[in-house]
């Protein structure tokens, strides 16, 4: 079964039947509920390239605790940049997923489907916190810091700059730094952009720093 379902896998850096550590549940919970539930994990809860978690459609309706047309319901309001379609099936962020599983279980009282939902919840923070995705969020970043060293020189390169693109005043090339327009840390998906980001002299980029500016409506 898991080599039929390692063929299936949406995007070729994707894994899924991530290691991880199954919550303690109660007695009183059913032993086939549980394993559908950890079988959906298994199955249709994947690990990106860069250690982010996404819950495919196809299980959505098992780890909600809901039927299939509820799901559809949920998943056409989670947030279209938290959702990702791959082969034609739609696939979301997992924080998206547990916001929605708090809710859900807030509303359920002291009915067993909350327990239920817990154990999806708690199945899902173990994946998230798992060896296996920690790994890949820490050599992701660790790319993604040499990557960012790269930008000034690729920047100055391509577009020929001779001048601090913000003040006009003559550019010190060995000093010189590439400030983010979008700040690399609020938007970490632009943070490799080159042209989300200027080349400025040194104490220009100090200041932008100091002043602590996040968006080209700041800059």
């Amino acid at each position: 079964m898991k080599e039929k379902e390692s063929q299936l896998i949406p995007h070729p850096d994707w894994q899924n039947y991530i290691p991880y550590e199954k919550p303690r549940v109660s007695k009183d919970l059913a032993d086939r509920t549980l394993t559908e539930i950890t079988n959906a994990m298994d199955t249709h809860v994947y690990v990106d390239q860069q250690g982010q978690v996404w819950v495919s459609e196809e299980s959505l309706h098992v780890v909600l605790r809901t039927n299939k047309i509820m799901s559809a319901y949920y998943l056409e309001r989670f947030k279209d940049e938290n959702k990702i379609i791959l082969k034609g099936l739609t696939y979301v962020r997992v924080f998206e997923v547990t916001g929605h599983i708090w809710k859900e279980i807030e509303n359920s009282g002291l009915k067993k489907r909350g327990e239920y939902l817990k154990f999806s919840e708690e199945c899902l923070r173990s994946i998230r916190d798992s060896d296996k995705a920690r790994v890949i969020r820490g050599e992701h970043e660790e790319n993604w810091k040499e990557e960012k060293k790269k930008l000034k020189n690729k920047r100055m390169k391509q577009y020929n700059i001779i001048r601090d693109e913000l003040t006009g005043e003559t550019l010190d090339f060995r000093t010189a730094e590439f400030s983010h327009i979008r700040s690399s840390s609020a938007y970490k998906h632009l943070a490799l952009d080159i042209n989300n980001g200027l080349i400025v002299n040194k104490t220009i980029h100090e200041t932008i720093t100091r002043e602590g500016v996040i968006d080209e409506e700041q800059l």
